[in-house]
């Protein structure tokens, strides 16, 4: 454990031993046990903990809730058809999708079939010619 890292691991964590990583908090608390440097940070850190414990995040109004859930809900005929649209058309992205993914590997796909065609083929004669040679062959 280094001084850097007690440092980040107060600033990520906060002054609370209990809080800190289990696996390097038996170290961290050491360390601060011997580093005064550390110990000012730690006490930094308490204070800004401090701070944070006393701030409170009021309860929202009904009438924001309301406003919010109404914002999400569909109000008429319209807005469901837009949602129907939404849909079909995410649908259909997809779709497209997947068909370019399909033609790009069917493409790749024959590409290396053909190569391991071409690769059996290299030592075989036919009845023309010797493939190796280019020889015609009587």
């Amino acid at each position: 454990m280094t001084p850097e890292r007690l440092s980040r691991i107060l600033a990520a964590y906060g002054s609370s031993p209990e809080r800190w990583p289990g696996d390097e908090r038996e170290a961290a608390t050491r360390l601060l046990a011997q580093v005064p440097d550390a110990q000012a940070r730690a006490r930094e850190e308490q204070a800004l903990d401090a701070l944070l414990a006393r701030h409170r995040i009021p309860a929202p109004h009904a009438a924001l809730v309301g406003r919010t859930l109404a914002a999400f809900a569909p109000v008429s005929g319209l807005s469901v058809l837009r949602s129907w649209w939404a849909r079909l058309a995410l649908a259909g992205a997809a779709i497209a999708g997947i068909a370019a993914g399909m033609l790009t590997l069917d493409v790749q796909h024959g590409r290396v079939a053909n190569r391991q065609m071409l690769a059996l083929s290299d030592d075989q004669d036919t009845i023309f010619a010797s493939l190796d040679t280019g020889e015609v062959t009587p």
